[in-house]
């Protein structure tokens, strides 16, 4: 029970820090919350942390942790694609994209993001079949 009380101050701590946009302080109070007991909702706070830092590998580590512990969730799926749009796998992260938005049809920023994987996917592939091209 007080492990439980430590891991919601931790929380509470680490989701104040992200709304005052420190996120290196937020993504360090989520580990520590994490390591008094792990939750989906902790992997997806942390990983949209570490893509705002810029940390591609460790959004998506995270993003992956979070669809172990709850499949269903379309946010796992869109913090997954857009970990791998930063990482620049635009394929893989319309794939993820394309599962969060079957899970959440009605969600309008999954649809934008959704559009610009196609976009950058769409321009990738063209730029391959031109080497000429700049």
């Amino acid at each position: 029970k007080n492990c439980q009380r430590r891991k919601s101050f931790l929380k509470l701590q680490a989701d104040i820090a992200f709304k005052q946009k420190d996120y290196k302080l937020a993504s360090e109070l989520y580990d520590m919350a994490i390591s008094h007991g792990e939750s989906a909702a902790l992997y997806a706070n942390r990983s949209l942390t570490k893509l705002l830092t810029g940390d591609g590998e460790g959004a998506l580590s995270d993003a992956l942790r979070c669809r172990m512990l709850r499949p269903q969730w379309a946010k796992v799926f869109y913090r997954e694609g857009a970990a791998l749009m930063l990482l620049e796998e635009y394929e893989q992260a319309y794939d993820a994209l394309l599962d969060a938005q079957n899970l959440d049809p009605q969600s309008a920023e999954i649809e934008r993001e959704l559009r610009k994987a196609r976009e950058l996917m769409t321009n990738m592939n063209a730029s391959r079949e031109r080497p000429d091209a700049p």
